[in-house]
């Protein structure tokens, strides 16, 4: 997939499942009594801004992902994978690190913060329909367990597979290369 379609297509989805999980969220809790979003203590104003807020970050990073990529590898050819990932974050001994830090940054974030959100957003909504759905077996387990911590812990973990993913990406671009350039 090109660049450009990437960009659309993963914006549209970070868009439409965020709106998504919003409009379910509504038919759930219109007054927002049954929300475990904390933000959801400051109404639905609050909501709604914290999340074009995030919704804007998001496009943005992955647009300097896409577009204005850095690539941050070691400077010699043939390391393996876990050197190359110990390179990856080491301050120390990664130059692009050390001198673009921001850009580096912008770049990891930029993959994984807009699939992380389309895939939480989906677990949000099917969260939503089934509560309002008023599926027995479901709703009697959140009455039982906590689950919404499980919603909660799945942002890093989705995250971190996504790290996975994006250094086994790169690692192939880096043996690709087989020379780098500073």
């Amino acid at each position: 997939m090109n660049k450009r379609t990437e960009f659309v297509v993963l914006t549209a989805l970070v868009v439409l499942t965020r709106v998504g999980d919003g409009i379910t969220t509504y038919l759930v809790t219109p007054d927002l009594a049954r929300e475990m979003n904390p933000l959801a203590a400051g109404g639905w104003w609050t909501l709604i801004l914290s999340a074009a807020a995030v919704l804007a970050l998001s496009i943005w990073l992955n647009y300097q992902q896409l577009f204005r990529p850095i690539d941050n590898f070691p400077n010699t050819a043939g390391q393996s994978y876990l050197e190359f990932k110990r390179h990856y974050f080491d301050p120390k001994h990664n130059k692009v690190l050390e001198i673009h830090l921001g850009r580096v940054i912008a770049y990891i974030f930029g993959f994984i913060m807009p699939r992380t959100l389309i895939l939480w957003s989906v677990l949000l909504i099917v969260n939503n329909i089934m509560t309002l759905a008023e599926v027995t077996w479901y709703v009697e387990l959140k009455k039982q367990y906590p689950i919404w911590i499980l919603f909660y812990a799945a942002l890093p973990l989705l995250a971190l597979v996504f790290l996975e993913l994006l250094q086994r990406r790169d690692y192939d671009r880096y043996q690709s290369q087989r020379t780098v350039v500073l």
